[in-house]
């Protein structure tokens, strides 16, 4: 009997395996379409690494807010991205307060992807940017 139960932990190991690579072949698949791959990146050369809904919509002209946020959601959904938001008591009307980093799962499929190794150059690509005194207030925000 406790070699059975031996066999279903190696099988459930197994199986638990394969359902990990299946996930994390998806998640692959979703950060390089285009515009998850942009959005990662965003995030990725972010000061904080935790930019706010309009950040990235200032970051990506060609898409529409609407774009993002769906694409955001899926990020989310995949478990690539989380929402993080300050507390109700240090946040003022005039700055965001919610905001959207990687998971600790999401960094690490980039980094085991070898997607983090131009993470120096993505921050310096995000210093170079031009922006408005608004969007470097945001960028400066405080973070959770």
């Amino acid at each position: 009997m406790n070699e059975n139960n031996s066999n279903t932990t190696v099988e459930d190991d197994v199986e638990s395996s394969s359902e990990r690579t299946g996930k994390q072949r998806q998640q692959l698949d979703l950060v390089t379409q285009q515009v998850p791959f942009v959005l990662t990146q965003n995030i990725i050369s972010h000061p904080h690494e935790l930019p706010s809904l309009t950040e990235l919509d200032y970051l990506n002209p060609s898409y529409t807010e609407t774009s993002i946020k769906i694409n955001l959601g899926t990020l989310i959904d995949y478990g690539i991205v989380e929402v993080q938001t300050l507390p109700e008591e240090t946040r003022t009307s005039d700055l965001p307060w919610r905001f959207y980093g990687l998971t600790d799962e999401g960094y690490k499929l980039l980094e085991d992807a070898k997607m983090l190794r131009g993470k120096d150059t993505l921050k310096d690509m995000f210093q170079q940017v031009e922006k408005t005194d608004l969007i470097e207030r945001y960028a400066q925000a405080p973070r959770p």
